[in-house]
């Protein structure tokens, strides 16, 4: 389950993990599997990655019981859903870094950056591992995508649908010119290291 996954690396807002839960109930099964078959064995070793256990017993070790117990909507039901979770995705994948969801969702930070132009399918990842980094710090996280981005003035793409900034060698390319043919927009980057161009198409 993607969402979970996520959600306890922090790229996920409380609010934006609700609105999976909602459309998808099917979430809460995927990680009501992730309990031990052995929960209440005293020597369970679940315990040692999860220590909040009263409320875990008090609801039968029911996930979706225990956090909505405390109420989803509020900062206790957030801390609980995220530790809870967080634990027993650690406890089968215990390489995956947890980390607090942000405040707000990756487009509203980007645009208070001014910078909501960015994005796209190839990009997303490092777009978000930049802003989970800097996301108590506005001025730095613009500065830190600006440089990884190559945007150097005020020149940007202006999509007619949602962004699709392309990635070379992993890469961010640079955002060089767009052109218009009638209802298409083509979109010309090229690749600072290399000198390699892509063109994006959109249609209004």
């Amino acid at each position: 389950m993607k969402a979970v996954f996520d959600f306890v690396q922090g790229k996920l807002t409380y609010d934006e993990f609700e609105t999976e839960f909602l459309i998808a109930p099917e979430i809460w099964d995927w990680i009501q599997n992730l309990v031990p078959d052995h929960i209440e064995d005293g020597d369970c070793d679940f315990r040692s990655y999860y220590t909040n256990m009263q409320g875990f017993e008090a609801n039968n070790y029911k996930v979706k019981s225990t956090i909505m117990s405390f109420g989803y909507d509020n900062i206790h039901g957030h801390t609980l859903a995220h530790s809870l979770i967080s634990a027993l995705v650690q406890y089968h994948y215990p390489d995956v870094i947890c980390r607090q969801p942000p405040k707000e969702s990756i487009s509203d930070m980007l645009e208070k950056t001014g910078l909501d132009y960015i994005g796209g399918r190839e990009v997303d990842e490092i777009v978000q591992t930049i802003i989970i980094a800097y996301q108590d710090n506005l001025k730095e996280m613009k500065r830190c995508l600006k440089e990884k981005f190559h945007i150097t003035s005020r020149k940007h793409p202006v999509w007619v649908q949602e962004p699709e900034w392309p990635l070379y060698n992993g890469n961010p390319m640079k955002f060089d010119s767009q052109k218009r043919d009638g209802e298409k927009y083509s979109y010309i980057f090229s690749d600072v290291y290399t000198g390699v161009v892509k063109i994006v198409t959109q249609y209004t």
